[in-house]
């Protein structure tokens, strides 16, 4: 053990600052042109087509077509090409795809449960910005069997009937394979005067690893760049029912049982302004457990899916505020909307008579892709009355080029004094390229109660690169290697934590990959030193290679990776092996093994095993079973679950055993939430 003490602060902030500046002035050397705007001129049709994967209707014939792939990387023209055609009609937005593909026999797509992962599958996206501002849009997309999956601009909770439902199909042809959807404006949110969204299509292609764009983005936010949907005559926007969203919890385990009710209410006024109320939010994640138990054994912190923090999550986004450290309240309020180039959001979390959490925020949009945002997030209790008051400023002088810097001040009663937070930063992509710097600087007394903190009294620096290339078409598809150093320490006890790190990566046409990574970096051994003790540490190094098989099989993918190095002062290996089996339709498994091996000076000799496996059956796309059961020296530990997540009615989500716990919890948890 040794300890390290920096005693030149200035000339410390001297390098930062060389460094930062050094980088900020090779990124702004790369310079990017704008694409041309390419336009569709959408026609109107009388006889709304059949959504089943066939461009045989009538209105497919005068449809606008957009065509001219490229790659999102590189520019060039996509090996195999895609045509679309867009039309309308009173109620409803249509596009029919055309995936020409000279191989349709390897075309891959097995996900078929609805919003699940479609990046392992030959999938189309359709992006709208239903507003034209470039800013942010609603995506659409769907595999080559038809399984869809969506994402609203602003964030919105998972159940269908509550986001708003909208249809699609797919079929194979000899020649590739063919998608329809039919997008009803209903779910759309658009000004009433509207003849014109952003509008940009792109295509998955997994044998090939190639995504393609309509419109070509060099910048790394397609918003930024995207086409014209010109020629609408829209309805008037449909004033949105008044939607209501119940659930009911009950458990039942040793000691007892309880439950738990409560609902979500959204109504939407104005264009674009809506509020949302919210009574006894579950704060138990079954959703997460549930939608996880199958794939991985790790005590980790849970996805937000209580409802009121999923809608318009990006407008109430904020360093100082992990939802997850809002727990159980009874009653919340939310108001956001959009005027004009102003986004705003009112959140008031009260758990009556205990404690009130709040979120007051404001963005507006300037010339230039630049953004001008603050916030006001507060927390007021028992024990603690807390403001943060924050502002952010970021800008992109090029495509692909952005710039921020942010500051906040905490202001909390009784303390000795308030404290300041300031960050700096930038991030560069010109493909193959990309490059980021960071730097930070948090004083002693910061404090944001609704959000976790590192090292108060503190600077902070990173910077970093990647050089990341596709080669469609090649045995050697892909290949990236990606570098970052960090250096942190305490304004008055020095260093506390400095990090190196290097990986490198290839893919393989065949689906298979190899990466290796180096870490070298400090273990804290003193997290809590006092004022002039410096932190003491350990100059560890850890290595990792890995090889992935079927890396495009949602069920049959599976990796070996081996670990060794030094860690907290002393040697360290670790072996993982993971294989997915789908050895009958519909019933897919896994298994997973680990072995640690550790000797250091702060835990002692330790040697640790932990095998899984995980089972899952599904009954429908929209019914599923599992099963996950975990052996390691502690106990067996086994949990079961039952999803329905359907189109229209009532989701059932059961869980049996607690995700985390070393052995099996006699505990069922059972969740129904509907929309009325």
């Amino acid at each position: 053990m040794k300890s390290f003490r920096i005693t030149d602060i200035g000339k410390a902030s001297r390098i930062t600052l060389v460094l930062f500046v050094s980088l900020l002035f090779i990124a702004l050397l790369i310079t990017l042109s704008f694409a041309e705007t390419k336009k569709l001129t959408v026609p109107k049709i009388d006889a709304p087509p059949k959504i089943d994967g066939a461009l045989d209707d009538p209105c497919w014939q005068t449809a606008a077509k957009g065509d001219g792939f490229t790659l999102s990387d590189i520019g060039k023209a996509a090996t195999e090409q895609t045509e679309f055609f867009v039309c309308f009609d009173s109620t409803s937005l249509y596009f029919g795809i055309y995936c020409h593909d000279s191989q349709p026999d390897k075309i891959v797509a097995s996900q078929k449960e609805r919003d699940g992962n479609l990046w392992n599958d030959d999938h189309i996206g359709i992006t709208l910005d239903t507003f034209h501002e470039h800013r942010s849009s609603d995506e659409f997309a769907v595999n080559a069997i038809g399984t869809q999956s969506d994402w609203r601009g602003r964030g919105t909770a998972e159940k269908i009937e509550w986001k708003g439902d909208w249809f699609a199909s797919a079929k194979r042809v000899a020649d590739g394979w063919i998608a329809e959807m039919a997008i009803p404006f209903s779910i759309l949110n658009y000004k009433a005067d509207t003849t014109t969204m952003g509008l940009n299509v792109y295509r998955n292609e997994q044998r090939l690893n190639e995504v393609s764009w309509w419109v070509y983005s060099k910048s790394g936010n397609p918003d930024e760049q995207e086409g014209d949907l010109e020629g609408l005559d829209l309805p008037p926007p449909r004033k949105k029912p008044l939607l209501i969203m119940p659930y009911m919890l009950f458990h039942t385990e040793e000691g007892g049982s309880k439950g738990r009710f409560g609902f979500d209410m959204k109504h939407q006024f104005g264009d674009d302004d809506t509020l949302l109320f919210t009574a006894f939010p579950d704060f138990g994640y079954v959703e997460s457990a549930v939608k996880s138990i199958d794939f991985s054994y790790t005590a980790h912190r849970y996805y937000d899916n209580r409802p009121f923090f999923q809608e318009a999550s990006s407008v109430f986004y904020s360093s100082y505020v992990d939802t997850s450290l809002i727990p159980d309240f009874d009653y919340g309020i939310k108001i956001f909307g959009r005027q004009d180039k102003l986004d705003y959001g009112l959140m008031s979390c009260m758990d009556i008579g205990k404690r009130i959490d709040s979120i007051i925020t404001a963005s507006c949009d300037l010339p230039s892709q630049t953004d001008l945002s603050f916030d006001v997030v507060s927390r007021d209790d028992d024990e603690v009355n807390n403001k943060v008051l924050s502002f952010s400023l970021s800008s992109e002088p090029v495509p692909s080029a952005t710039l921020w810097v942010s500051g906040a001040k905490s202001i909390t009663s009784g303390a000795e004094k308030d404290g300041t937070d300031f960050n700096a930063g930038l991030w560069r992509y010109k493909s193959p390229w990309a490059f980021w710097g960071h730097y930070g600087r948090c004083s002693q007394f910061f404090y944001p109660a609704t959000s976790y903190l590192d090292y108060p009294g503190s600077r902070y620096w990173d910077i970093g690169g990647e050089y990341d290339v596709e080669r469609p078409g090649k045995s050697l598809r892909g290949y990236s290697f990606y570098g970052d150093l960090s250096r942190s320490w305490d304004i008055d006890r020095g260093l506390i934590d400095r990090n190196t790190y290097i990986s490198g990566s290839l893919d393989y046409a065949n689906h298979t990959s190899w990466s290796f990574s180096r870490y070298w970096g400090p273990h804290i051994a003193n997290y809590d030193a006092e004022p002039g003790t410096p932190y003491y540490w350990y100059s560890d190094s850890t290595n990792r290679m890995s090889f992935g098989f079927n890396t495009d099989d949602q069920y049959r993918s599976g990796s070996i990776s081996y670990s060794w190095g030094d860690v907290a002062g002393g040697p360290s290996k670790s072996f993982r092996i993971r294989c997915g089996f789908l050895p009958v339709k519909r019933f897919s498994n896994s298994i997973t093994f680990q072995h640690v091996n550790r000797d250091n000076p702060e835990e002692g000799k330790i040697s640790k095993w932990l095998a899984i496996i995980g089972a899952k059956y599904e009954i429908t796309p929209e019914k599923s079973i599992s099963a996950r059961l975990v052996h390691q020296e502690e106990g067996i530990n086994l949990t079961l679950s039952y999803r329905q997540q359907v189109r229209k009615g009532l989701d059932i989500y059961a869980l049996f055993g607690d995700y985390d716990a070393d052995k099996t919890v006699k505990k069922l948890s059972i969740k129904l939430v509907m929309t009325i």
